[in-house]
C-alpha cells in the first residue's frame, strides 16, 4: 500500500519533483521594479482568465525515492481563488473545491477524500499551485519576485508563512509577453521538483468547470486522514 505521505506528494500536490527537467532558464532579464511589478499583476487582474481558466498541461516530476521521473499530460480547470479540476485520461482525476479535496482513480473504481482542514501540509502544498495560477493576489503570502525574461516574465514566489514553508521551498512561474502562463516550476524542501508546461489556455465559458465530486455508484471511498 502506498503510504499517506507519498499519495499527497504524487498526486493532491500536483506532485513535486526533483531536477529541471524541461530546461526552463533561459535568458534572464532585469529584474522589475515595485511599480513595474504592481503594474505587472495588475494587468493579470484584468485579463479575462483571471477569475478561471482552462489549459491543457504536460508534467513532469522527480521524486527523491524514484530512480525514473513520472511523466503525466492532460487538462486542468482553474477558478480563482482555489478551485481546480485536474483530468489525465486514462489516469486519475483530481477535484478540489477548497474545502475539500477528492482523488478519484476510475479503473480501479476507487475514491480518497481528503477535508483540507485536517491536513495543514496538504493544504499548504495545493496553495503553492492555486498561487501560481492566481498571481495577483499572493503579496500576503509570498515574497514576489519579477524579472524580464526571454521576452516575456519569470515570477519567483518564496512562502513567508513558516507552514507553508516547511512544504515548499519555491515556486517559479513563467509567463508570455502577452501574460499567458507557459510553465511553472515548483521545488519542494524534501528534494521534489515539479515541471510543468501549458498550452491552449482560455478563459472558462459560463458554466464551465465542475469543481465538486460526487462518487459514482460502485465505487469506493476511503478517507484515508479519518472522518
Amino acid at each position: 500500500m502506498v503510504p499517506i505521505r507519498s499519495r499527497f506528494q504524487r498526486f493532491a500536490l500536483i506532485s513535486l519533483s526533483a531536477l529541471a527537467v524541461f530546461g526552463m532558464a533561459g535568458l534572464q532579464g532585469a529584474e522589475l521594479s515595485s511599480a513595474e511589478a504592481a503594474q505587472l499583476l495588475q494587468g493579470l487582474s484584468q485579463r479575462p482568465e483571471a477569475s478561471g481558466v482552462r489549459l491543457r498541461f504536460r508534467e513532469e516530476r522527480r521524486l527523491p525515492l524514484l530512480t525514473e521521473p513520472v511523466r503525466e499530460e492532460g487538462t486542468l480547470w482553474f477558478q480563482a481563488p482555489d478551485k481546480f479540476r485536474r483530468e489525465v485520461p486514462g489516469g486519475s482525476v483530481t477535484v478540489s473545491d477548497g474545502q475539500t479535496l477528492w482523488l478519484y482513480y476510475p479503473e480501479v473504481r476507487q475514491a480518497e477524500k481528503y477535508p483540507l482542514a485536517r491536513n495543514r501540509l496538504l493544504s499548504d502544498s495545493l496553495r503553492a499551485i492555486t498561487a501560481a495560477l492566481n498571481l495577483q493576489n499572493e503579496g500576503k503570502q509570498f515574497a514576489i519576485r519579477i524579472e524580464e525574461n526571454n521576452g516575456g516574465y519569470r515570477v519567483d514566489l518564496t512562502p513567508l508563512r513558516g507552514a507553508m514553508r516547511k512544504a515548499v521551498q519555491s515556486i517559479s512561474v513563467w509567463l508570455s509577453a502577452s501574460l499567458n502562463l507557459e510553465k511553472i516550476q515548483i521545488r519542494g524542501t524534501q528534494g521534489e521538483d515539479t515541471q510543468i508546461q501549458f498550452s491552449e489556455e482560455r478563459p472558462l465559458k459560463p458554466g464551465e468547470g465542475d469543481f465538486t465530486f460526487s462518487p459514482p455508484q460502485g465505487v469506493n471511498v476511503s478517507e484515508p486522514l479519518g472522518r
